[in-house]
């Protein structure tokens, strides 16, 4: 078996939700007089926690509330807008079969729990999961490896037996960090944006993270 463990990112690789994030960002910020780009938040929000990207944003911003606030808000708007969230094609069937496999699998998302766990149980994943580290779980978010370093240690899995998937540069080096092997799928960002992984990939198969090689 090649690894002993997958951990998936949330957003931009299980669920299609980025552009629902940018929306909620976008109708909070625009309430305080900010024209959310989609570069900027690429720049700003893309794969880092909600506090993460506010923080960044504050010094540019006259007029914003505390982070606290602008969280919750965000939070209040993404929850409406959640309600049309949907999987990429073939994630859910990859996940069971690396779960029926007995792969250990987790998620470390940027994401608020609450976002996360109303994802997974819109995809019907709310069980596959052994371990959730969400953005309330960790001081530091991505590029931090602490997430994934955090996981391997719940998992009692040494990180090189680790496989990541991720979709933005910020994930892609925490999980380099963390010493793990990731793989980056091109979802939400270029190859050349994500060629710090091991691997770049248009679509995922259980090949990359399962031995045909019985013998191993």
């Amino acid at each position: 078996m090649k690894f002993q463990a997958v951990l998936f990112d949330l957003d931009g690789v299980i669920i299609d939700s980025e552009q629902f994030h940018e929306q909620a960002f976008r109708e909070v910020l625009n309430n305080y007089g900010y024209q959310l780009t989609h570069a900027s938040y690429l720049a700003n929000f893309a794969g880092k926690t909600d506090l993460d990207g506010f923080f960044g944003l504050k010094n540019q911003i006259d007029n914003l509330p505390s982070l606290e606030q602008l969280i919750r808000e965000k939070a209040n708007a993404y929850s409406i807008i959640a309600q049309s969230l949907t999987p990429y094609d073939g994630i859910t069937s990859l996940i069971k079969e690396l779960y029926d496999q007995g792969i250990k699998l987790a998620l470390v998302t940027g994401s608020l729990r609450a976002e996360a766990e109303l994802a997974l149980k819109t995809c019907n994943l709310n069980n596959q999961f052994e371990v959730i580290v969400a953005a309330e779980d960790v001081k530091n978010g991505k590029p931090s490896p602490e997430g994934y370093q955090k996981v391997a240690r719940l998992l009692d899995v040494t990180p090189s037996r680790c496989a990541v998937v991720e979709d933005s540069p910020s994930g892609v080096d925490a999980a380099v960090s963390a010493g793990m092997f990731c793989v980056a799928i091109t979802n939400t960002h270029s190859a050349e944006d994500l060629g710090s992984a091991n691997l770049v990939v248009g679509k995922l198969s259980s090949s990359i993270f399962l031995d045909t090689d019985k013998s191993q």
